[in-house]
């Protein structure tokens, strides 16, 4: 039984042997870090140092061998430079200038060790029906195609803004790069005008406007950061609410704008706000374990409370408190462990 490799050039075939140890040339163990059938990152079990990257194994096929790529090995170098070769992954974003932005960072964090990429850009669903509200285009809209593409072996990863994902418990499986600021941003053209017309296509943060400006008229906006910006500038609105992570990876937060961040008291985020999500198996030299933490615990409340980006329910952990908003309602409570989740849901029954 062989292995697909995805990129990478074949340095030899190992024979699985008890445990899942392996030998390459005789003297290199492997542990899988992934289940069998799954694109899965192995690592050296003395230096923990990753050995091989992108090796597919079909999910009807038993595991007996593997094929081990190491662009350092198979060039003439050695697993300790960690790194280098000709080794590149091929990541799937959308075009808008913060989604470019966001997969540059996590470009940024493969480069810093060791790994290379290309950017390709891809248009989805979810740019096409620009005119159409969030809630009308459904889940997905923004991320399917780049998960179909992985899947179709087109790409060796996605970026997502993780708040977009689908949240059924089979899309949980991403990896994240550290958490930016989770809340969400009121911006305004001045900081002492009136507030009478807000632009927001969210039913979570349209509760949060009613209760900031209770005679203001919340009305839909739909594209990216700087489209919105521009129709603030023009007059269109006396403000709008954006996600605060998206201003700061834009640099946008003090640009002819008054920011004012708001506290989950007051609006609480939707699940996964500020964190990148990179779906494919170079992710997991990039993940952070506190952030990816914080994701399962808000999506799993997500579920909890029926809710999407799209339907008006929030869900943040902080690291000690977990938020939930719902039709307006927020509750909260000190976490303590998973039936902390189930809880604060009930307290919306």
């Amino acid at each position: 039984t062989m292995t697909k490799v995805i990129t990478g050039k074949t340095l030899a075939v190992v024979p699985i042997l008890r445990a899942g140890l392996g030998m390459v040339n005789g003297m290199l163990r492997l542990i899988p870090a992934a289940k069998t059938g799954h694109i899965g990152l192995y690592r050296d079990p003395e230096t923990l140092q990753p050995v091989e990257y992108y090796c597919k194994l079909p999910a009807d096929v038993e595991l007996r061998e593997l094929i081990v790529v190491d662009p350092m090995l198979a060039t003439g170098g050695s697993a300790s430079d960690a790194g280098g070769g000709d080794m590149t992954v091929r990541i799937g974003t959308r075009g808008s200038r913060l989604a470019l932005a966001q997969t540059a960072l996590v470009a940024d964090a493969l480069r810093a060790q060791g790994v290379a990429s290309e950017i390709v850009v891809v248009h989805t669903r979810g740019d096409r029906e620009a005119d159409m509200p969030l809630a009308a285009i459904g889940r997905g809209a923004f991320t399917d195609i780049l998960s179909d593409m992985i899947a179709r072996g087109e790409l060796d990863a996605a970026v997502h803004s993780a708040k977009d994902l689908p949240t059924e418990a089979g899309r949980d499986r991403f990896f994240c790069l550290p958490r930016a600021d989770a809340r969400d941003a009121l911006v305004r053209r001045e900081a002492d005008g009136a507030v009478r017309r807000v632009g927001t296509g969210s039913l979570r943060r349209a509760a949060a406007v009613k209760t900031l400006f209770p005679q203001a008229e919340v009305l839909p906006v739909r594209g990216n950061v700087d489209t919105r910006l521009q129709k603030l500038r023009t007059g269109a609105f006396d403000a709008l609410i954006l996600a605060a992570a998206g201003l700061d990876r834009l640099g946008m937060d003090e640009k002819g704008v008054v920011v004012t961040r708001l506290s989950p008291e007051v609006c609480v985020p939707a699940a996964c706000q500020g964190i990148i999500a990179v779906e494919g198996a170079c992710g997991e030299l990039i993940h952070d374990e506190e952030t990816g933490r914080a994701a399962q615990i808000e999506r799993t409340l997500q579920r909890l409370l029926g809710g999407g980006c799209t339907n008006g329910v929030g869900a943040y952990f902080d690291g000690e408190t977990l938020y939930a908003q719902k039709d307006g309602v927020i509750h909260s409570l000190r976490y303590t462990g998973a039936e902390s989740i189930r809880a604060l849901a009930e307290a919306f029954a």
